[in-house]
């Protein structure tokens, strides 16, 4: 069966009360990063990719190389991690992403009739990756939750779970 005409739309947002989490004096140290350098693509149109952990490297280029001209792998100018590369930022985890929020906004159309729904009017579940209903979503609860918003809300914690992920 063809898949139905429609549109996908995510925004991330951030907890009003962000704290330090425990793990941030664990293992690795933590950032603080806003929504906008989180979620990626921005405009949040079909997909979504959220950063969870981050490290930054500097590759400068070596005397007399530019990046753009190496023509093979074996060439000095190609980036390599051996090339002096240097910290920025050591591998670190965004700090309560997992209490991050998503806004979901879907829609669908018929492809006879080209009559819209937005998922407004919408009945739906949060699914878990075994077959298990975590959460329903109806107009009523989505107003309950946040009468101003034009979509489903979860956290990233909610979506992980459903996913059966483990950001450990």
């Amino acid at each position: 069966e063809l898949p139905v005409p429609g549109a996908i739309r995510t925004t991330l947002k951030e907890p009003d009360n962000l704290g330090t989490p425990s793990y941030c004096t664990e293992q690795l140290p933590c950032v603080f990063w806003s929504a906008s350098e989180i979620q990626y693509p921005s405009d949040g149109a079909g997909y979504a990719f959220f950063t969870t952990r981050a490290s930054i490297m500097n590759y400068p280029a070596l005397p007399g190389c530019s990046f753009v001209k190496a023509t093979s792998l074996s060439n000095n100018c190609f980036i390599k991690e051996l090339n002096n590369a240097t910290a920025i930022l050591p591998t670190s985890y965004i700090a309560g992403v997992e209490n991050y929020t998503i806004m979901i906004e879907h829609s669908i159309r018929g492809k006879a009739t080209s009559i819209a729904l937005r998922n407004g009017v919408m009945d739906g579940e949060l699914m878990s990756f075994d077959g298990k209903s975590l959460k329903t979503i109806t107009n009523a609860t989505r107003m309950a939750s946040n009468p101003y918003a034009d979509g489903d809300i979860f956290t990233v914690q909610e979506l992980l779970a459903a996913a059966g992920a483990n950001l450990d």
